[in-house]
């Protein structure tokens, strides 16, 4: 065995004892370093208060592994685990995180895996902030059609993630996450859901960093697939790819002078090109632009819709676009089956 094996090896055991020990110590609900238990300090260098079952912190415990033998106290533990982790060069992202969660003390409604990825970062500028309406303030992760879902009642998105099981999952769950928590969810993520219906906890652990996220159950989200619009296949116009840049500039510039900008996007059966156009309400702009498509169009139509919006949905849009009736949503064409939908003005 070499020196790193041996070094490993001292480390698997130390972390069992950690485990055991940490499971009977009384400390607020967090994610917490080896080293930051031994300094009862968190990364910010708040205090931690903790305090180890009676009668356990004083009992020895002994590790032996090869050649290797020690003794030390329970409540020295999490010093040997720093050490050794150092010894052993355990990178950072590497390190044991000890979780403590509060107020779930039932055994879990069900298990699974999520793998959240950068591209599901884009949901967060689309949910609505009126604490009003608490269903929207959270990203909804649909585990039955496999995806997360934004919206505010104008605008929504749809993106898929991979989910991996065991069995079938409980019917009828409202499940979410909470926006402000979601880059740190990057990579996959264990997610623990706990209640009946009506009444949903989820808890999402990082399989990274082992932090995890207790998201509590704000309501029944809308059943959004039923606004989907039945798509026209002479309805389809697609962008081409050079323009898609110019695209987000112009909805930025409206953006930028006037929130309040309403676009009107103007397709002419057989014209290679489409005219967006707006006149803010709030200044004195008038701005217009043709923007190339690959083929020509099959469909007349007129639509109006928000350029804050519109702006918004633009991060990773393939240029892919359908266009059914001015009274009908706009629906965006993504890679990988995304789709984002805004309501006409």
């Amino acid at each position: 065995m070499t020196d790193k094996e041996l070094n490993r090896a001292i480390l698997s055991e130390l972390y069992k004892i950690a485990d055991t020990v940490f499971a009977k110590t009384f400390i607020k609900s967090g994610t917490y370093t080896a080293a930051e238990l031994h300094k009862c300090k968190d990364s910010n260098g708040n205090a931690i208060g903790y305090k180890i079952c009676e009668g356990l912190g004083g009992q020895l415990q002994k590790v032996s592994v090869g050649g290797f033998s020690c003794s030390f106290l329970a409540s020295q533990v999490f010093l040997m685990v720093w050490q050794f982790e150092s010894i052993a060069g355990v990178k950072s992202s590497e390190k044991k995180r000890f979780v403590k969660m509060d107020e779930v003390k039932r055994d879990a409604l069900c298990t699974f895996y999520a793998d959240i990825e950068k591209s599901h970062l884009t949901l967060c500028k689309l949910v609505e902030t009126d604490p009003l309406r608490p269903v929207l303030n959270y990203v909804f992760l649909d585990v039955y059609n496999e995806c997360l879902v934004a919206t505010n009642g104008r605008v929504l998105k749809e993106i898929p993630i991979k989910i991996e099981a065991n069995g079938e999952l409980p019917r009828n769950m409202f499940l979410y996450l909470d926006p402000k928590n979601l880059k740190n969810m990057i990579g996959r993520n264990r997610i623990d859901v706990y209640g009946e219906e009506n009444s949903f906890t989820t808890v999402v652990t990082n399989q990274s960093s082992g932090q995890y996220y207790k998201t509590e159950y704000p309501g029944k989200f809308p059943c959004y697939r039923n606004v989907y619009t039945r798509l026209r296949s002479d309805g389809y116009i697609r962008f081409a790819k050079k323009e898609l840049k110019k695209i987000a500039t112009f909805c930025k510039r409206a953006k930028t002078d006037s929130m309040n900008a309403i676009f009107s996007i103007y397709v002419q059966s057989g014209s290679t090109s489409v005219l967006f156009a707006y006149d803010s309400s709030e200044t004195s702009h008038k701005r217009e632009m043709n923007f190339e498509l690959e083929k020509p169009a099959e469909i007349t139509i007129r639509m109006g819709v928000s350029g804050e919006y519109l702006y918004n949905l633009c991060k990773d849009w393939n240029g892919g676009m359908w266009l059914v009736d001015p009274s009908r949503m706009l629906i965006l064409d993504y890679d990988n089956a995304t789709l984002g939908l805004m309501m006409p003005k």
